[in-house]
């Protein structure tokens, strides 16, 4: 495979290049936000448009929703003879589903709820069971990576973390940002008292 080379690149020569190339990125950065502004409120005008134009069908059709819901609950089971839990009728299936199981631990907490499964795997249980029941809580374990910055400077954890192989990453890299742009000069001028 043939060896690819970069373009090169054109570096200024003098302050008066570099000025004049970091005044045309101010520019175009500029041109690049402004483009982004008005494009983000041009979408956000068409999304509200959309929105108005759509409210009012969205409300008539949540108040069709709850009258065929309505019906449904008296006409559906002599519309299924009690064998179906929906139909098909004016191109809508309409009928009952079974929502997917979700768990119920009444009035529990969540941390009464795991202890009360850590309780049953401490009981006398086998061993297989005993897992199982282990298995139901979920712990997730990660770095507190800015704690763990944060340490690195005490002088009581970070040696210890240091040696631990812990230590902060930094790197120096170029960046331009555009400066504040400049307001414009203000001239007093004095008016005549006479006029």
């Amino acid at each position: 495979m043939p060896r690819r080379k970069a373009p090169r690149q054109l570096a200024p020569q003098t302050i008066e290049e570099a000025t004049q190339l970091a005044a045309e990125y101010a520019e175009m950065q500029s041109y690049i936000e402004a483009a982004r502004a008005d494009t983000d409120a041009a979408i956000a005008q068409l999304q509200a448009t959309r929105d108005a134009l759509i409210a009012p069908v969205e409300q008539a059709a949540e108040d069709k929703f709850r009258q065929l819901r309505a019906w449904w609950g008296v006409a559906g089971g002599e519309l299924t003879g009690g064998k179906r839990k929906s139909i098909e009728l004016g191109g809508c299936i309409l009928g009952e589903r079974t929502t997917p199981p979700s768990l119920a631990i009444g009035k529990m907490k969540v941390a009464d709820a795991v202890a009360a499964v850590l309780r049953l795997a401490a009981s006398r249980l086998d061993s297989l069971r005993r897992n199982r029941l282990t298995d139901l809580i979920r712990v997730k374990r990660e770095l507190d990576k800015p704690a763990i910055l944060k340490e690195l400077a005490t002088e009581d954890l970070g040696p210890l973390l240091t040696k631990a192989g812990f230590s902060p990453k930094q790197k120096e890299e170029f960046f331009i940002d555009r400066a504040a742009p400049k307001s414009a000069a203000t001239e007093t001028v004095e008016v005549d008292q006479a006029a």
